[in-house]
């Protein structure tokens, strides 16, 4: 137990101190990354307890909310996220 969290905290430190000096090239790009990532998630999730698989399901239901929440979160987050 006590090994593993020595590892743990020994790849947070070296983490917080590389994250200083490597600030994303483009911040649109992060922006869209976090965004689509944090919708593939979502969506992840919501496919493990929905039962329906049309085809025209999946793309309202999951295309479009994630594309929705991939152009917001490139807008909003450059406008509020500065390094």
């Amino acid at each position: 137990m006590a090994a593993k969290l020595k590892k743990r905290l020994e790849a947070g430190f070296i983490f917080k101190m590389m994250l200083p000096d490597l600030p994303p090239a483009s911040e649109r790009q992060a922006a869209t990354a976090t965004g689509f990532a944090a919708a593939a998630a979502g969506a992840v999730g919501y496919s493990l307890h929905c039962p329906i698989d049309s085809p025209t399901f999946v793309v309202v239901a999951y295309g479009l909310p994630m594309t929705w929440v991939t152009l917001a979160s490139r807008l909003l987050i450059t406008r509020l996220l500065r390094w």
